[in-house]
């Protein structure tokens, strides 16, 4: 069922993502716990199963559609998938969808298009996405004959290996233009802050809790690297096997010295909605 009344479509997002900080929680649970793989194999004796579930869907600002889809996560361009007739759509061709009262939204990200999880809803929205482990690509071709020019990648995905698996990348719509995602992870969290959160002290501050010490910095970029050119400049000139152990054994424990003691803090989505929720 379609419908060209924009109106009652922003009542509707009101009414879902205008969520209390308890129901926002929720909300980040249920996607932490999306993990049912695109195609679930028990046994070599059982035919795959795909979980269908009725989504509203926005094609636009002012259209939605009502049907019964899978979200494609393993692909390049995510799709919804309709059980009726296996119609795709893409990330990169619809504004978003509702399932499971969870608002998405579609956005590009470097070589992707994706769904993203609205996680907090106020005068700032912010969406987030995890890591993506693409182990290499196969090119797919697509249903829809209306747009036979259409190609999509299929990702090959595994296990996330455990150095990312905290690894988010959130997106993030201000007042002043609520279609604009603008990405920010743990790595740029200090140029986010410096260029959005400056006339907001509390969130500023916030921010800037997860940028890289000054400790850290000096160790990675000049006293490590001077430490291991003198280093090397005495070894070669001594030439004593003694000291080779010796020295390595001191710099294995300053290196997880400092892996431990100096590296950031991870910025998960809990920490991001405290920098959110400071702006005011």
């Amino acid at each position: 069922m379609k419908t060209r009344n924009l109106f009652l479509l922003c009542v509707l997002m009101l009414a879902l993502v205008s969520a209390a900080p308890c129901q926002q929680v929720s909300v980040l649970e249920k996607t932490g716990k999306r993990i049912i793989p695109d195609v679930e194999v028990p046994s070599l004796h059982v035919a795959p199963v795909i979980y269908y579930k009725p989504a509203l869907i926005l094609l636009n600002l002012y259209d939605t559609v009502s049907e019964t889809v899978y979200w494609r996560r393993n692909f390049t361009d995510q799709f919804l998938e309709t059980w009726a007739d296996s119609r795709m759509y893409p990330a990169s061709r619809i504004f978003g969808f509702i399932q499971d009262s969870i608002y998405f939204r579609s956005t590009a990200w470097t070589d992707y298009h994706l769904f993203v999880p609205l996680i907090y809803s106020g005068p700032v929205n912010l969406y987030y996405t995890r890591h993506i482990q693409n182990l290499g690509e196969v090119r797919m071709i697509s249903k829809d004959a209306q747009n036979p020019d259409y190609h999509n990648s299929m990702i090959v995905t595994g296990n996330v290996p455990r150095r990312y698996a905290n690894e988010f990348t959130y997106f993030v719509t201000f007042p002043w233009d609520t279609l604009h995602m603008i990405p920010v992870t743990r790595r740029g969290i200090s140029d986010f802050a410096k260029t959005y959160l400056r006339a907001y002290p509390d969130a500023y501050r916030e921010a800037m809790k997860y940028e890289r010490s000054s400790a850290s910095k000096v160790l990675t970029y000049t006293l490590l690297p001077v430490a291991v050119i003198g280093t090397a400049a005495f070894l070669v000139a001594e030439g004593n096997p003694a000291y080779f152990m010796a020295i390595g054994a001191g710099a294995l424990v300053t290196y997880i010295s400092v892996k431990i003691f100096i590296k950031p803090r991870m910025l998960d989505p809990a920490g991001m909605i405290g920098i959110i929720e400071k702006y005011k």
